[in-house]
């Protein structure tokens, strides 16, 4: 048996620990070890790990979250969002400095035909180019690629940079 105040071991029959002198009560010894001394170091390091996952959360959302680290980034978003018919997802990408309430109305009303007029040009893919890009304004082209990868349509998108997000500023 172990005490259960230093973690001491103690020979079965003994009423006080022999290290710390505590008080040993019939059936109060751990068999596996130093029960309370453990403690600390088991918070410790659970207390570590928990906080290096926090750390390595933060630092994806960060990187791969919310805020659009590049102008290449945000239009794959909103490509994704156009393939998908995610009006929630286009109006988050559109400036709100350019588009007012009224053109995010009009987007979330026609997606179902922006939608039904992309498919319909049948893309198979996308190849997205940054074509001029600065600190806070940045001209991307969005190349459609259809069967036998022929060039269907070549989009040119405008985008600015606000408070560390990249928006979609003109189309």
């Amino acid at each position: 048996m172990f005490c259960t105040s230093c973690g001491s071991k103690i020979e079965v029959g003994e009423r006080f620990c022999p290290n710390c002198g505590e008080k040993i009560e019939s059936g109060s010894g751990s068999k596996r070890g130093a029960g309370r001394s453990r403690g600390p170091l088991i918070l410790g390091l659970s207390l570590a790990g928990a906080l290096i996952f926090v750390l390595v959360v933060v630092a994806a959302i960060s990187a791969f979250g919310g805020r659009q680290s590049t102008p290449k980034a945000a239009v794959e978003k909103f490509m994704t969002a156009l393939e998908e018919g995610d009006a929630e997802g286009i109006i988050d990408l559109l400036d709100p400095e350019q588009f007012d309430e009224e053109d995010m109305m009009g987007i979330q009303l026609g997606l179902g035909l922006i939608t039904q007029g992309y498919l319909s040009l049948e893309v198979r893919k996308h190849v997205i180019r940054v074509v001029e890009s600065d600190d806070d304004t940045a001209s991307v082209e969005v190349e459609l690629i259809g069967d036998n990868s022929t060039t269907i349509d070549t989009m040119e998108i405008q985008l600015i940079r606000r408070e560390g997000k990249w928006y979609i500023d003109e189309l």
